[in-house]
């Protein structure tokens, strides 16, 4: 059934396997309507424009599973869905470009351009699960050494946005989850207890972040090292609640 694959719902498709579309030419804004799981690397590479995904996939998303989507501009998740795998949706990445200013750069583009909703059911946000999403364009000098003046720079998609639905069941972020995002406020949910190393590293226009509320407090136990480290416009950090969440050994404050 030809028309599945063209962008319509695909209600008759419950499982994709790992790699099924991989760096293929499968195009269009689908959305996957009765799906259970979807299998490692199922999408990446693809050429979608957009995905949503319903409470039935639940924790059976597998890793990368629509990773490197150059033309991915939006994102629903849909309630019941308990799990974003590893660099699930990590943005597409072009190495050796070369910038205005003559240097040689790595480039992270996004085009997810929306609020991103976390729903209320989701346990866990896997390693790289939004690496560079929201981002347009994210330089990182591809040789430091040998360029020491080319500059990590970035521009952000201006309508990017994260919210975390209320009554959230958010226990863990991995690392580097939403590192070299467009975020510029991150609210963090009452339940959430561990955050990875460099969870939020890179977030260039990230100016405030809070965890918990005055209601329920925060249950955050830990934060891995450099979790906000390089986020250059942070000016505001609020942890609601009486506990102070232990630091990783030698993390020196880079929170």
């Amino acid at each position: 059934e030809v028309y599945l694959f063209t962008g319509e719902d695909a209600v008759n498709v419950t499982s994709y396997g790992a790699f099924s579309f991989y760096n293929t030419a499968v195009s269009g804004d689908w959305t996957f309507t009765n799906v259970t799981a979807i299998g490692e690397s199922a999408f990446e590479g693809t050429r979608l424009t957009s995905v949503s995904l319903p409470g039935t996939l639940a924790g059976n998303m597998g890793t990368s599973a629509f990773a490197s989507i150059a033309d991915l501009a939006g994102i629903t998740l849909g309630e019941g869905i308990t799990r974003i795998a590893p660099n699930a949706f990590a943005a597409y990445s072009s190495a050796g470009e070369t910038g205005d200013d003559g240097y040689t750069y790595d480039v992270r583009r996004s085009k997810v351009d929306h609020e991103l909703v976390i729903p209320s059911t989701v346990t866990e946000i896997g390693t790289q699960a939004f690496l560079g999403v929201g981002t347009a364009e994210f330089f990182s000098p591809s040789y430091p050494d040998e360029q020491p003046d080319a500059v990590t720079h970035a521009t952000r998609n201006e309508h990017f946005s994260d919210t975390q639905e209320q009554k959230s069941a958010l226990t863990s972020i991995g690392a580097y989850a939403f590192s070299c995002s467009g975020l510029q406020e991150v609210v963090l949910p009452a339940a959430l207890q561990t955050v990875g190393q460099n969870a939020f590293i890179y977030n260039l226009f990230l100016e405030t972040v809070v965890f918990g509320n005055a209601e329920e407090g925060s249950a955050l136990a830990s934060m891995d090292a450099f979790v906000f480290a390089r986020d250059t416009s942070l000016q505001s950090v609020t942890l609601y609640g009486a506990s102070v969440p232990t630091l990783a050994a030698g993390e020196r404050g880079d929170i």
